[in-house]
């Protein structure tokens, strides 16, 4: 694979000259990294916070 330049959104974008296709990588360790996050962060004993606050700087709905 090689570069073949970015997307819209920003992201880089990857070429195989051997079949042809262009794809962009995705970071499952990135996804896993944010749910601990959020996750640590949700049941965070010691920080007196209501939900919906946690919730609005994660960037998910309360339910989450």
């Amino acid at each position: 694979m090689r570069k073949y330049g970015k997307t819209v959104a920003g992201k880089q974008r990857w070429f195989c000259p051997v079949c042809r296709v262009s794809a962009v990588r995705k970071r499952d360790d990135a996804r896993q990294t944010r749910f601990r996050q959020s996750f640590l962060r949700w049941f965070a004993l010691r920080e007196h916070r209501p939900q919906w606050a946690i919730a609005h700087e994660l960037r998910v709905c309360r339910a989450t």
